[in-house]
């Protein structure tokens, strides 16, 4: 019994998506163009692998090279303020391994925070476009969402530097 239903449900599924497409148009668009370049210029919206582009040389020409350096280099930076006796007690593996992953950690960390922003802001634009759409006014409790958030976000940090240097040592 189930078995049927599935078939049936498929076929009309199939069957949908069918009549979406002409398999015979009448107007072929002609010849393609010649060359790798303009072929692909013809057959796809050019935005996409432009903006694909942008986002591969974006992360891997400045963040995949420079943020790890930049946090190795203010680790030892800090390394050189440490005491005799903090270097007596530590293995040299040890203190040069924490600096190494902790770089490769920031770079991971900034990577991701990159990926999380690009979701977040198509996600939030949608929801815009889509409710700006049904009704403009729809597009007010998430304006007013957003600018609460931003409102509550701390970019100085004032609160948390503070307890943060207060419990250094």
């Amino acid at each position: 019994m189930l078995r049927s239903r599935l078939r049936l449900v498929s076929h009309h599924v199939f069957r949908y998506f069918e009549n979406l497409v002409n398999p015979y148009p009448q107007d072929l668009g002609g010849t393609p163009p010649r060359g790798l370049f303009a072929f692909i210029l013809h057959f796809t919206r050019p935005v996409l692998p432009l903006l694909t582009l942008l986002q591969a040389l974006v992360t891997h020409q400045s963040i995949f090279g420079n943020y790890p350096m930049i946090g190795r280099w203010l680790a030892h930076r800090h390394m050189l303020g440490q005491s005799l006796a903090f270097y007596q007690d530590e293995f040299a593996g040890r203190v040069s391994q924490k600096v190494m992953q902790t770089a490769l950690a920031i770079r991971e960390t900034v990577t991701k925070l990159m990926d999380l922003m690009v979701y977040v802001v198509v996600y939030f634009v949608g929801a815009m476009v889509l409710l700006g759409s049904a009704e403009p006014w729809l597009m007010l409790p998430l304006v007013a969402w957003l600018a609460g958030y931003i409102a509550i976000q701390n970019p100085q940090g004032t609160h948390t530097d503070q307890g943060v240097r207060g419990n250094a040592v």
